[in-house]
C-alpha cells in the first residue's frame, strides 16, 4: 500500500535522460546519493517545466538568461527530490542551488523583473503537482488519493515558497545594493562636474542613461534649514514621484547629496518652453518647510554642469534665509546666488556696505527703504518720492542722512548697493 510521499516516488517511471543543460560534474554534485533513475525522471520534469515557463513568462531580452533559468529549474527539481526523501516537512530542508543564485542576480542586472524568475519556479511547481496526481491515480486506491495529495501538495507548498522567498531575498539585496552604488555613481559624477573636472559623455550616458547633448535642468531639494519640520516629515519620495510623473516624457533622475538633500535632474527636449518653475511651486506648497532651487537650463555635457552648479548656487542662497522658500531660481535671483555662496562672505559683505543702516529705529528704517527704493528706481529723487507718498526734498534730505552714515555716495556703486541690501533682506530674521 503507498502511504507515503517518497513511496510514490518509487512508483515514477522510467525514463531516459534528457540531455541537461547544467553540466556534468554540476548534475553529479547535484544528484549525490540519489538514485539515477528519480534524477532522470525529476530532470524530465524540469525541461517541461522549463518550455512553460519559456512560453509563458518569456520577457524582452529573455534569450540572455533563458538557459541560466533552464539550468535553475534543473537544480531546483534535483533538490526538490532530496528534500521530499528526507520526509522533512519544513523550510530548513531548501537549498538554493548556484544556479538559481545566478540566474536570479543576471536578472538583476540585466533589468528583468523578479516576477519573471519567480514564474519559472512557479512553472517547476505545476509541473510537480500534475506528475504526482498522475503517479498517486495511478498506484493506489481511490480512498488514499486525496489524503495523500494533500500531503504533497503540502510538501510542494513548503518548498516552493521557501525558494520563492530566498529569491526574492537574494533579487532585493542584490538591487539594493545595485541601487546604492548607482546613487553613489551619480553623486560622484555631478560633484565631478560640478568641481569643473571634465567628465566624457559616454561616462555621462552610463551612469546617468541620458544623450549628454540633450537639455538638461536640475533641481536640488532640501527642507529649510529653519523649519521646523525636518526632513523625517517631509515626503521625498512623493515629491521625486510626482516629478517624475509629471515630466513622463524625459529622464527623470533622483540622486540623494545627504540624508536632507537630494538633486533631480530632469533630461529632455524643449525645456526652455515648460513652466518648471511654475509647477514646482505648486508641488513645493504641498511639503511645508521645503527648499526647491531650479538652476539653469543647459544642453550637453557643459550645460548639465551650468544647470548643478546654478542650482546648487540658488540652493545656498535659499537656505541662507529664514524667509526663503518654497522656489528660488537661478535666472531670477543669480546675483544673489552668486554673493551668497558663502553665509558668513554674505554677512560681512552686508556690513561693510551698508551696516551703519541696519541697525533697529524708525530712522534706520526709513533711511533703509528710502535707499532701496533710489536704488531700483535709478536714483530718481522724483520717482522715489511719489512711490514713498514724500516731499522730494524729503528723499533728497534722507539721501543725505545716508551718505553721512554710510561716509560714501551709495549711488555711486548702485550693483553693489543693491547686492547688499537683497542680501540684507534674506538674511534679516
Amino acid at each position: 500500500m503507498v502511504n507515503r510521499i517518497d513511496d510514490v516516488l518509487r512508483h515514477v517511471p522510467l525514463r531516459e535522460r534528457p540531455q541537461p543543460l547544467n553540466d556534468a560534474r554540476t548534475i553529479a554534485a547535484l544528484s549525490e546519493g540519489i538514485e539515477p533513475r528519480l534524477v532522470d525522471w525529476s530532470l524530465g520534469v524540469a525541461h517541461a517545466a522549463a518550455e512553460e515557463a519559456y512560453g509563458d513568462v518569456a520577457p524582452a531580452r529573455f534569450e540572455i538568461l533563458a538557459e541560466m533559468i533552464g539550468m535553475a529549474i534543473e537544480s531546483i527539481s534535483i533538490n526538490l527530490i532530496r528534500y521530499l526523501l528526507t520526509g522533512r516537512d519544513n523550510a530548513a530542508g531548501v537549498r538554493v542551488s548556484k544556479a538559481q543564485r545566478t540566474s536570479t542576480l543576471q536578472a538583476v542586472h540585466i533589468g528583468i523583473p523578479l516576477e519573471r524568475i519567480i514564474g519559472g519556479m512557479r512553472a517547476l511547481d505545476h509541473r510537480w503537482r500534475r506528475t504526482f496526481i498522475e503517479i498517486v491515480v495511478q498506484s493506489m486506491p481511490h480512498e488514499h488519493a486525496v489524503a495523500l495529495l494533500t500531503d504533497i501538495d503540502r510538501s510542494l507548498a513548503t518548498y516552493f515558497g521557501a525558494l520563492i522567498d530566498e529569491n526574492a531575498r537574494i533579487y532585493t539585496d542584490e538591487h539594493e545594493r545595485l541601487r546604492d552604488q548607482r546613487v553613489v555613481g551619480q553623486r560622484q559624477l555631478l560633484e565631478r562636474l560640478i568641481s569643473g573636472v571634465h567628465v566624457d559623455d559616454a561616462v555621462i550616458l552610463q551612469v546617468f542613461g541620458v544623450q549628454p547633448h540633450s537639455e538638461h535642468v536640475c533641481v536640488v531639494v532640501s527642507p529649510s534649514a529653519h523649519a521646523e519640520a525636518r526632513a523625517p516629515q517631509l515626503d521625498f519620495a512623493g515629491f521625486r514621484q510626482s516629478v517624475a510623473r509629471r515630466f513622463a516624457d524625459r529622464i527623470v533622475n533622483s540622486v540623494p547629496v545627504d540624508q536632507d538633500t537630494v538633486w533631480i535632474l530632469i533630461t529632455g527636449a524643449s525645456q526652455l518652453d515648460e513652466p518648471v518653475a511654475e509647477w514646482l511651486a505648486g508641488v513645493a506648497t504641498e511639503m511645508p518647510g521645503s527648499l526647491v532651487s531650479i538652476g539653469l537650463v543647459g544642453s550637453g555635457t557643459s550645460g548639465l554642469r551650468t544647470s548643478c552648479l546654478t542650482a546648487t548656487a540658488a540652493h545656498a542662497l535659499n537656505r541662507l534665509s529664514p524667509k526663503a522658500g518654497p522656489v528660488v531660481t537661478f535666472a531670477a535671483d543669480g546675483m544673489l546666488a552668486l554673493a551668497a555662496q558663502s553665509p558668513e562672505l554674505a554677512r560681512l559683505f552686508v556690513q561693510s556696505e551698508i551696516g551703519p543702516l541696519l541697525g533697529p529705529g524708525p530712522l534706520r528704517d526709513d533711511l533703509h527703504r528710502t535707499l532701496s527704493t533710489l536704488i531700483g528706481l535709478n536714483g530718481s529723487l522724483v520717482r522715489a518720492a511719489e512711490v514713498l507718498y514724500v516731499h522730494r526734498n524729503t528723499i533728497a534730505y534722507r539721501l543725505k542722512r545716508i551718505e553721512e552714515i554710510l561716509g560714501r555716495d551709495p549711488m555711486a556703486r548702485p550693483v553693489e548697493t543693491r547686492t547688499a541690501l537683497l542680501l540684507a533682506d534674506y538674511l534679516s530674521e
